[in-house]
């Protein structure tokens, strides 16, 4: 082993602290640059006259995660920044309305409007309120009126947004309509994609708002006549049934008793997804029933029914999809 004097030692020790000190400086000033390069858009999710089942469709996402949606960047160099959101967000009151008229005056043209659930616009939008100024309610319609026409889109998420809903359907007792007929009457131009769907499906959302962000709002040919994006919805089940070409070509039934059958097998199959349509909101809400459980109302033969027709309906729909 070569001896090290004093002199060498001391010089040695000398030059690693001075590159340890730069390496342990270069993954700040890094994180800064990359900080300062990364564009954040951020986002104002109001609910309107709705059942927060878009919410919770999109909360279910999984890839990527709600957790990768709102903490990472969904796509390298953009980050999503959730400043208001009624069923997630912390903050409740003065302070939650706070963000919003924070985002609407420091972010013009830069906030993506996500609107879930109807409009009411009878008796001057009196049916749906959101928060209070100088002790009165702000109206859900006064909201859009203000926080629309500055935005950089307007995304409508679900049904009731796209085109009125549930909420919307005869008597439409509050005058719930969609946004587009909403902005059509307020005479809002901003940019609208519709994302419809009872509830919308979590890629579809997380997709449009990916293609938004990376290649700006779509082309009008890139959008459909329902104002919906052709990537998402382009493409339906029944142009995927392994018996359409036959469809197509005018190839129909000539025997009615192989009509009469296929006819009586659809039946049967729609009969079990109306059976099944009639658990739709027992379990998904708690407080469906005056009191107890859901499980309270049901007998063991009645769910294992239920269990039986929807195998059957999923395994039909396996049936004719292309794998």
């Amino acid at each position: 082993m070569s001896s090290v004097s004093r002199r060498e030692f001391m010089e040695w020790a000398g030059t690693t602290g001075a590159a340890l000190a730069l390496v342990e400086s270069m993954p700040k000033s890094i994180a800064l640059a990359l900080e300062a390069a990364v564009k954040e858009f951020p986002l104002l999710w109001l609910q309107f006259s709705n059942c927060s089942g878009c919410s919770v469709s999109v909360i279910n996402t999984v890839h990527p995660s709600i957790e990768n949606v709102l903490l990472d960047q969904i796509i390298p160099g953009y980050q999503l920044v959730l400043r208001f959101q009624q069923t997630v967000m912390a903050a409740s009151g003065e302070l939650a309305l706070e963000a919003v008229r924070d985002t609407h005056d420091r972010s013009k043209g830069r906030y993506v409007l996500i609107v879930e659930g109807a409009i009411p616009m009878k008796d001057q939008g009196a049916y749906g309120t959101l928060g209070e100024k100088a002790g009165r309610p702000v109206t859900q319609a006064d909201h859009l009126r203000q926080l629309a026409p500055d935005a950089m889109a307007v995304l409508c998420l679900g049904t009731c947004a796209s085109y009125g809903g549930i909420p919307a359907a005869a008597p439409n007792p509050t005058g719930c309509v969609g946004v587009k007929d909403f902005f059509a009457a307020a005479g809002i131009k901003t940019p609208l994609i519709n994302i419809p769907g009872c509830p919308s499906h979590p890629d579809w959302f997380i997709g449009t708002v990916a293609h938004v962000l990376l290649l700006g709002l779509p082309k009008p040919q890139e959008v459909d006549a329902h104002g919906r994006m052709k990537l998402f919805y382009g493409t339906t089940v029944h142009r995927a049934c392994t018996n359409r070409d036959y469809l197509d070509d005018g190839i129909m039934a000539k025997k009615d008793w192989f009509a009469g059958q296929i006819k009586a097998f659809f039946i049967n199959l729609i009969e079990t997804a109306k059976e099944l349509d009639k658990h739709y909101i027992a379990p998904r809400y708690p407080n469906s029933y005056p009191e107890g459980a859901p499980m309270d109302f049901y007998t063991r033969a009645e769910a294992e029914r239920a269990v039986d027709g929807a195998e059957r309906v999923i395994e039909h729909c396996k049936s004719h999809l292309f794998r």
